[in-house]
């Protein structure tokens, strides 16, 4: 999965301009697919690459997501 990683992070700045707000599927450092409708893509990842490690996130304007948790505690 870091492979996939980070074949996405270099890939970005193509992705964004062909893919934005969609969502892509990284496998062995290259795109193989694209959809608007993630869970149509799902089907296809497991379809065509069975047990296969496949990398499947939307493109957003930033390569990288923030998460931000609250803890419960004070």
């Amino acid at each position: 999965m870091k492979r996939e990683v980070a074949a996405y992070r270099t890939l970005h700045p193509e992705l964004v301009k062909k893919y934005l707000d969609q969502y892509v599927a990284i496998y062995r450092g290259e795109l193989v697919d694209h959809d608007a409708d993630p869970v149509s893509l799902h089907n296809r990842i497991v379809a065509d690459f069975p047990g296969e490690i496949v990398l499947s996130r939307k493109v957003e304007p930033e390569p990288d997501l923030d998460l931000n948790m609250r803890s419960p505690c004070r």
